[in-house]
């Protein structure tokens, strides 16, 4: 019940944080929409407008002056009246505010309409027409103060977007802030619900781990004493029956009993040890490998060909019984997923360096899938399909004994087709170098052994 109301709690608050992150999108992106448009508005009306505008009084200023002249002649007064229609016509062009063409029309228009008359009638001759001149200058004075009313018009709108501006800035940082921080809360939330359920768990499992542990050890314990009562009952019956065949199935049941103790020890020190190898341990490697290949072809009668390829003899810092159980997993696997193939053959072949030692074992199987070449080393994880017997913890056996050792494992498809499992563990140290003769560990000779010349015997 706890795990569920942990987990709702924990499918909440990321859901939140989700909303959070995207209100805060939603909210950035509509604020800067609306800035958009009010910077929009600033740009292409209200400071055109004011620049027209304050062009075109200036232009009125000019008239004025050669209106006022009366040396002028009639083409200054037609310049600056042109720059002036051009300004208004320039302006009028613009987008308009609400309220703004009435302003225009109510002072400005006819103000220029006057003007233009006047203009008109004066003729050139203005030093006989002082009473129109000054008509003319009433027109241009009310032309600019009508410009000058939409000049402050429009510098208000300016301010007024500004501010708008500013105030949606501040609007959305404020709400993009408060998102953030609810989001940020609610993450630190279910981050603290991850760390803490990551820790039961870790805890629980190193509980179990503890407990397997445990178990472990008190199996094999409980096993030493059966097996060595087998072994003093093999050597009674080998001395009442001196025969050969009797000698031979006693040597062969000594030696698969005598590795069964080995590896029935080494699990129970492991265990004991808390899954760690005791420092200073050391095994043979090709005796290991010949030992567990000799093993297969003993158990298994319809077992594949096992070929143990040349191999430099040395040791590995690793405890002998542990080593013998992770070949003899790789051997039973290979020789399992072989069974079925036109080919049936398992390669072993091992590759020591300064400082490490990787055996491989090949099999003629279908394969691994690649996506499946990592999980296949967990509990349990077996691919689809698969209808061969097994409860999937052979290789996380390998995996954890390598590991314990300070080792590692992996697969790779092998160039025909097949599977190469093999694992790394560390060279034991002032290790003896002698180079291993080829040979083909074939089934057991009359007395048990492999026969002369590593050759296969047929079954």
């Amino acid at each position: 019940m706890k795990s569920q109301v942990r987990s709702s709690w924990l499918a909440l608050a990321f859901a939140f944080v989700t909303l959070a992150f995207v209100a805060s999108s939603v909210v950035a992106q509509w604020s800067a929409r609306e800035v958009t448009i009010h910077a929009r508005s600033l740009e292409r009306n209200a400071l055109p407008s004011v620049e027209r505008l304050t062009s075109a009084r200036a232009h009125l200023r000019h008239l004025a002056t050669a209106v006022e002249n009366a040396s002028a002649s009639p083409m200054d007064v037609v310049a600056p009246l042109h720059d002036v229609d051009e300004d208004i016509d320039a302006y009028l062009a613009l987008p308009a505010y609400p309220g703004e063409p009435e302003i225009f029309e109510k002072t400005v228009r006819p103000s220029l309409d006057r003007m233009q008359q006047g203009l008109t009638s004066l003729g050139g001759t203005s030093a006989r027409a002082a009473p129109r001149t000054a008509d003319v200058l009433r027109a241009i004075d009310a032309a600019d103060d009508g410009l000058r009313q939409l000049v402050v018009f429009n510098t208000a709108q300016a301010q007024g977007l500004a501010t708008r501006i500013v105030t949606v800035r501040k609007r959305s940082m404020r709400l993009a802030t408060a998102l953030d921080a609810a989001s940020g809360v609610f993450a630190v939330a279910a981050a603290a619900l991850v760390v803490r359920g990551v820790r039961r768990q870790t805890r629980s499992l190193t509980a179990r781990a503890d407990e397997l542990d445990s178990f472990a050890s008190r199996v094999a314990h409980d096993l030493m004493s059966p097996l060595a009562a087998v072994h003093l009952s093999l050597s009674a019956i080998e001395r009442r029956h001196a025969d050969d065949p009797t000698r031979r199935d006693i040597a062969r049941a000594t030696r698969s009993l005598d590795r069964s103790r080995l590896v029935v020890g080494s699990i129970y020190e492991f265990a004991r040890a808390g899954g760690v190898v005791p420092p200073g341990a050391r095994a043979p490697l090709v005796q290991t490998l010949r030992a567990a290949a000799d093993a297969l072809l003993a158990s298994d009668a319809g077992a594949p060909e096992v070929v143990l390829e040349p191999c430099e003899d040395c040791e590995v810092a690793c405890d002998p019984g542990v080593l013998a159980i992770m070949v003899s997993n790789l051997l039973s696997n290979a020789a399992k997923f072989s069974a079925d193939s036109p080919v049936r053959r398992v390669g072993i072949r091992c590759r020591p360096s300064a400082d490490r030692v990787r055996v491989e074992v090949e099999d003629t199987g279908p394969g691994v899938p690649p996506w499946l070449e990592q999980a296949i080393f967990e509990p349990h994880v077996r691919a689809p399909g698969i209808t061969k017997p097994g409860l999937g913890l052979g290789l996380a056996t390998v995996k954890r004994y390598a590991t314990a050792c300070g080792g590692c494992v992996g697969v790779q498809r092998a160039s025909h087709g097949g599977s190469i499992f093999w694992f790394e563990v560390p060279r034991a140290p002032a290790a003896p170098s002698r180079a291993a003769a080829p040979e083909a560990v074939g089934r057991a000779g009359a007395d048990g052994r492999p026969p002369p010349g590593g050759k296969e015997v047929p079954v």
